[in-house]
């Protein structure tokens, strides 16, 4: 059995060597189950890691006191929860003033994971030391460091549009004007942008066949949807209510990067609804008809 200086020098070894050979970046003990009790060899199970992001693993360590005989190193190898191998790497026995020779295994993946659930593996699994407080563990250090993800953009300044339908900004009314652009910001804390759009009897005339009338927003996939919501009770030319207000018309997703509404509208006003996600983004909404 191993004493606690024994341990702690090994221990603090790997740690300097660590932090030596990454200076350029935040790397940390993604996983340690190490201590300083008594240990004894063959642990009942492996090591199990999480990563909860896209992670880079650049050093793993197990410890190998084998009644202060150490072991001579073979391989440290990854897992993923279903058996799947990442790999084995070749492992170097890492000593030092107060350490004894080969108890300190160190590999270097230099491996890039996905987010999931790992095991940590030793190739001589006989000499892998555990002891009670790590539950009979196999002792495991995992370091690395997880990419930096450059903070979402702020909400953008040009933010214009009303945010409901009561409140919305006025487009141009059809037939009027054929063709309107709109550019604007949406996201964030802007929840919604509204326009209102009055659309006009097709020629002056209650019984020609509503307007047809089309509806694009133009945005990076996944930043904003599009809906079409009737701001009054819409008839058609028989006098029939055939949407009341508040009804959407149309929806589409946020998915696509062009979201385009083309269909005929009766006469009566509409609110073009874009509705932001957690990404704030720019974007441009053009309506026209024929």
């Amino acid at each position: 059995m191993k004493t606690q200086r024994h341990i702690m020098a090994g221990l603090l070894l790997g740690l300097v060597i660590f932090a030596g050979a990454q200076t350029a970046s935040a790397q940390v003990d993604l996983y340690n189950n190490t201590n300083p009790d008594a240990v004894r060899n063959n642990p009942t199970s492996a090591p199990r890691f999480t990563l909860r992001a896209t992670t880079t693993i650049t050093q793993v360590q197990t410890y190998h006191w084998n009644f202060g005989r150490g072991a001579t190193p073979r391989f440290i190898g990854i897992s993923r929860r279903n058996g799947q191998l990442v790999g084995w790497f070749a492992a170097r026995a890492v000593t030092g003033p107060g350490t004894v020779a080969n108890t300190n295994w160190l590999a270097t993946p230099n491996v890039t994971l996905p987010a999931g659930q790992y095991n940590l593996l030793d190739y001589d699994v006989s000499t892998w030391s555990n002891n009670a407080r790590s539950n009979f563990v196999g002792f495991g250090i995992v370091r690395g460091f997880v990419p930096t993800t450059p903070p979402p953009p702020p909400p953008p300044t040009n933010d214009v549009a009303g945010s409901s339908c009561t409140t919305g900004t006025l487009l141009s009314p059809i037939p009027s004007v054929a063709f309107q652009s709109i550019s604007d910001g949406i996201g964030g804390s802007d929840s919604a942008d509204c326009f209102l759009l009055t659309v006009g009897l097709a020629n002056g005339s209650p019984f020609y066949p509503p307007r047809n009338v089309t509806v694009a927003l133009a945005t990076p996939p996944g930043n904003a949807s599009l809906a079409l919501i009737a701001a009054q009770n819409i008839r058609n030319y028989y006098g029939s209510t055939i949407y009341f207000a508040g009804q959407v018309v149309a929806t589409l997703p946020a998915g696509l990067a062009t979201k385009t509404v083309s269909l005929g509208l009766y006469e009566g006003s509409y609110c073009v609804q874009v509705i932001g996600t957690a990404i704030p983004t720019t974007y441009t909404l053009t309506v026209s008809t024929p």
